[in-house]
């Protein structure tokens, strides 16, 4: 009895245990996965819009690949420093506008 026991015990942890590692695997994959550049955009952009200057955010090529670009009213040491220079594998290219108002 204490033998069956001990087998279903044994048994039920090697289970729970691949499935531990299955589910770690499906994070780690939706993890290394690559946003596409809208995604990357509507994570970011409220958060880049809260930097003084940011007039707003596009998505643009630059050497023929997907980049993002942050338009800013004037480049300046200060969001320089606080744009990122790429996010996800894309990379920013700070553009200097003036400032945007609607019409």
């Amino acid at each position: 009895m204490l033998r069956t026991a001990i087998i279903f015990f044994l048994i039920a942890a090697a289970s729970a245990s691949a499935q531990n590692s299955s589910a770690q695997k499906q994070d780690s994959i939706r993890h290394t996965a690559k946003m596409t550049i809208t995604e990357v955009l509507e994570k970011y952009t409220d958060k880049w819009m809260k930097i003084r200057g940011v007039q707003g955010t596009a998505e643009g090529r630059k050497n023929d690949k997907a980049c993002i670009i942050i338009m800013v009213d004037h480049i300046t040491p200060t969001n320089r420093k606080r744009i990122p220079k790429s996010v996800d594998s894309y990379d920013v290219v700070i553009e200097e506008t003036g400032a945007i108002k609607a019409r």
